[in-house]
């Protein structure tokens, strides 16, 4: 059994049964092993999904703009189930997600570099926000909750454009 293996099993399970659900015992028997097999490979469960945060991440192809990257990011985020709040929590402990801002990082060619880190930093915070919100409200809807009429009035490309046009200004 490969690391890659055990990533595979992980983004499965998470498929699946969802962030809240996914245990390492789940993992383990998806691969017909021992959870204690598991700990050859990782070191804790959140070690685990720091690197699915970073596989989530890996499939996300580089944008040449902001905005493109972005869209890009939110696109891979929503792809698996709870990505963006497994994303978010892993870059929260330190543990995994770091692709997130390198790959803003990298998009943000045009944005004044006196404004750069500011722009990426608030572009990564909209993007994991807004889109744990649309993953939740999306998820909820497919299992039939009743769903209130507010919904965000403007999309997610259009704030990071706002976002790009401010830092010009500033």
């Amino acid at each position: 059994m490969h690391i890659e293996q055990v990533v595979d099993a992980a983004i499965a399970q998470l498929d699946r049964l969802g962030l809240p659900d996914l245990s390492m015992r789940q993992v383990a028997a998806a691969l017909e092993v021992q959870p204690s097999a598991l700990y050859w490979h990782v070191a804790s469960k959140q070690h685990l999904l720091g690197l699915v945060a970073d596989r989530i991440l890996a499939d996300c192809p580089q944008r040449a703009s902001v905005v493109g990257q972005v869209d890009s990011l939110r696109l891979a985020l929503l792809a698996r189930r709870d990505g963006a709040e497994l994303v978010a929590s892993s870059i929260a402990l330190g543990m995994g997600g770091h692709g997130l801002r390198d790959r803003l990082r990298r998009a943000a060619g045009e944005v004044p570099e006196t404004q750069r880190e500011a722009v990426v930093e608030a572009c990564a915070l909209l993007l994991l926000g807004s889109t744990q919100l649309e993953q939740q409200r999306s998820q909820a809807a497919a299992i039939g909750v009743e769903l209130g009429d507010e919904q965000p009035t403007v999309s997610l490309a259009e704030l990071a454009r706002l976002m790009l046009i401010g830092s010009r200004r500033l």
